[in-house]
């Protein structure tokens, strides 16, 4: 019987997973943040995939087979992409990190943030799921997504 890898993703929103491992509270889902002891065990089928969840940094470089993406309100839709630096606790690089790129070079901010999310929804080798925790985000995703299909 062959295995099926599901992976759950999430922006750095909501919380930080260093403080608060939690990035879900109902169902609780955790960060993966130690990569020497969680994401070793994680990606070798070892911890339950929908009770973990990784970040970009603990994404690039992996494929599963399918891939369920938590879209959080760092980049939401706004008649136009909008990067909401409230809403980003990426605080990883010091003064490189997204969270100060955000509030200092919004441009710049905006091109990683559309880069990781275009990692996030292409690592899933056969099929990806995305949750939008912005409702206006989501209709403005969907409203592409049904112009797209009808061909």
């Amino acid at each position: 019987m062959q295995q099926i890898h599901f992976t759950i993703l999430a922006s750095f929103t909501r919380t930080d997973g260093r403080k608060e491992k939690r990035r879900i509270f109902d169902p609780e889902i955790n960060w993966l943040m130690d990569e020497k002891t969680e994401y070793p065990s994680y990606w070798l089928g070892q911890r339950d995939p929908l009770k973990y969840c990784a970040s970009i940094y603990g994404s690039q470089g992996f494929e599963s087979d399918y891939v369920g993406l938590i879209w959080g309100e760092d980049l939401v839709w706004r008649n136009g992409w909008k990067v909401q630096p409230d809403k980003i606790m990426d605080r990883i690089g010091g003064s490189g990190s997204l969270k100060n790129l955000s509030l200092t070079d919004p441009p710049k901010a905006m091109k990683l943030l559309i880069n990781r999310y275009r990692v996030m929804l292409t690592r899933g080798m056969k099929g990806t799921s995305v949750y939008f925790e912005d409702s206006e985000t989501f209709s403005h995703v969907s409203g592409i997504k049904n112009k797209a299909m009808v061909v």
